[in-house]
């Protein structure tokens, strides 16, 4: 999250923002003028900044954790079962006249790799044209359609950008 003030009348500096957002391949979904609040998302194959992981909250079990719990309870009782001969059917055979071999090989998710990026603009005059811009942003990165890792932006370079654009969109209105 960045806050800079800008030497700009408020109004400009609302449609110079939602400018900028669109320049950058962003789709505006929310404009609140009378809040000063705009809402933009970006879906893409390009990774456009790092997030970071969020520290403290707990994540509800998923469908992974649960599988991967009952394969280790199954593979144990197959070791049990396996070491007590509990498998045995008495005809004097060692059960090996039918093999099954089953190999899991899952590293993670797989296939498409997608960034899903959320930024909000906050705007609010704080002087005669003067407007303070509040940036934060959210990202999360999805493989296969499954969200691998989520969390705030909070790389200077990716709010440096917004604010680049910001400065030369308002220049170019001048």
């Amino acid at each position: 999250m960045e806050t800079r003030i800008v030497g700009a009348e408020y109004n400009q500096v609302l449609k110079s923002s939602l400018n900028v957002l669109q320049d950058l391949y962003y789709s505006v979904d929310v404009v609140e003028a009378d809040l000063g609040l705009i809402q933009a998302s970006r879906h893409t194959e390009g990774k456009q900044a790092n997030t970071i992981e969020e520290k403290g909250i707990e994540e509800p079990l998923d469908w992974k954790k649960i599988c991967g719990v009952a394969a280790v309870a199954v593979l144990f009782v197959g070791f049990i079962a396996l070491l007590t001969n509990a498998g045995s059917d008495g005809d004097g055979d060692d059960g090996d006249s039918e093999q099954h071999h089953f190999i899991h090989d899952d590293d993670g998710p797989s296939g498409p790799v997608v960034y899903n990026y959320k930024v909000t603009v906050n705007l609010e005059t704080v002087g005669e044209d003067q407007t303070k811009v509040r940036v934060s942003a959210q990202g999360e990165k999805l493989v296969g359609g499954s969200v691998v890792s989520a969390g705030p932006v909070q790389e200077p370079e990716f709010f440096q950008r917004f604010f680049a654009s910001l400065d030369k969109s308002l220049f170019l209105d001048n």
